[in-house]
């Protein structure tokens, strides 16, 4: 919860010159000896200076040979490791989950359900006037009958299919969603439309889909859906079907891996919150035979080179918002290194969006989306749990 003093500090005005309490808003500031994790390398680039200027990263230079503009805000972080701002590609957003986001280091969120008011969200923040990671969405879910969850569009018609893409669309979406119980038909006409109006389909593998269809036209694969299936032959509720996969990796995960790995699909596993829902009604010894079975699942799509998003399902009840430490933490228990993790919240989650020019690399002309901590996360990611600050938008953002 913010503390009063926070929330006077996030209504503060402009500011320049050395004052750094709580939040300040200048089109100027300079990071002055900072060690800079680019992350388009696993590289640490110490004592560097980062003047940023408009909402984007202007120069990175060696500290003491780069000039610092003397209207900057020049907050004290000397020895403090600066990386991009971080991506949960997996929330269900609401506004009172804005500001934990932020002061989580995630200055961009990717909405996996669309409702009426995230529209109204992203406008606010792309304004200035709320203030929060930017948003890309998903639209409401495609299901079938009957629906899993309120809320999505059912659809039992193929021929429905082209004007619901087209109305997506059309209200602004970035991406399709398909849910749990669309049929085999009503997903092939997805593949198939989705492209024609620019939008890709992301989501989970319909039960009655055969694994490899799915592969052929999901763009992303959440919570590591339909590999349990392919693994065991049956799907059972609450990633149940994870309990009789062996907890290390098998021949069978590795082919599923390279298939994925070939078909250029990526996955967003969702570790923690997988991890939680196991911890309900089962005893300790089975949970962590299933945790650990998906654990090897995401180490096998690793080693085979298949592409990995990191996600939280932040904004349901087992996880709250502004958790993506966790999970980082989770991906490094599955075998990433810490690098790896890192780059599936930045670097590769931009790339996913289309949005490398901007997002996920802290390089010159980058948007100023930054995260300080206070150690190298490089070699521990669990630094990340706590930043000292965060930028974004030319506003700094002390915790």
């Amino acid at each position: 919860m913010l503390t009063a003093s926070l929330l006077l500090a996030l209504a503060c005005g402009a500011g320049t010159g050395t004052d750094e309490r709580g939040q300040t808003d200048s089109r100027v500031i300079a990071l002055v000896g900072v060690h800079v994790i680019p992350m388009d390398r696993e590289v640490v680039l110490r004592d560097r200076t980062v003047v940023i200027r408009d909402g984007r990263i202007a120069k990175i230079g060696p500290m003491g040979r780069t000039e610092v503009p003397p209207e900057a805000l020049r907050p004290g972080v000397r020895g403090r490791y600066v990386i991009p701002g971080l991506i949960d590609m997996h929330v269900h957003l609401t506004r009172g989950d804005l500001s934990t986001y932020l002061m989580a280091g995630v200055t961009t969120v990717r909405n996996m359900w669309g409702w009426s008011g995230i529209e109204e969200i992203r406008r606010d923040v792309a304004s200035g006037a709320a203030r929060g990671p930017r948003v890309f969405s998903a639209g409401p879910a495609v299901d079938g009958d009957p629906p899993v969850r309120s809320g999505a569009e059912v659809v039992t018609d193929p021929a429905a299919i082209p004007l619901l893409v087209q109305r997506q669309k059309a209200a602004g979406w970035d991406f399709v969603k398909v849910y749990q119980q669309v049929d085999p038909q009503v997903f092939s006409a997805l593949v198939r439309e989705a492209p024609v109006f620019g939008l890709r389909l992301i989501g989970h593998v319909p039960t009655k889909v055969s694994f490899h269809d799915a592969l052929t036209g999901l763009a992303s694969i959440e919570h590591l859906e339909g590999y349990d299936k392919a693994l065991t032959g049956s799907r059972r509720p609450g990633f149940q079907s994870w309990l009789t996969i062996g907890p290390g990796v098998t021949p069978e995960m590795s082919a599923l891996a390279e298939v994925t790995a070939a078909r250029g699909v990526w996955n967003c596993p969702t570790l923690v919150v997988a991890a939680r829902a196991l911890g309900s009604g089962l005893a300790a010894g089975e949970r962590d035979r299933a945790v650990q079975a998906r654990r090897a699942m995401v180490r096998a799509l690793r080693d085979a080179g298949a592409l990995l998003l990191a996600g939280t399902d932040g904004g349901v009840p087992l996880v709250p918002a502004g958790q993506l430490a966790e999970e980082l933490i989770e991906l490094t228990r599955a075998g990433l290194t810490p690098y790896q993790a890192l780059r599936a919240a930045t670097i590769d989650a931009a790339a996913f969006l289309a949005a490398s020019d901007s997002l996920g690399r802290v390089a010159e002309g980058m948007t100023d989306d930054l995260v300080v901590l206070a150690d190298d996360p490089l070699r521990d990611v669990a630094a990340v749990r706590a930043p000292v600050a965060v930028v974004a938008r030319g506003e700094w953002r002390r915790r």
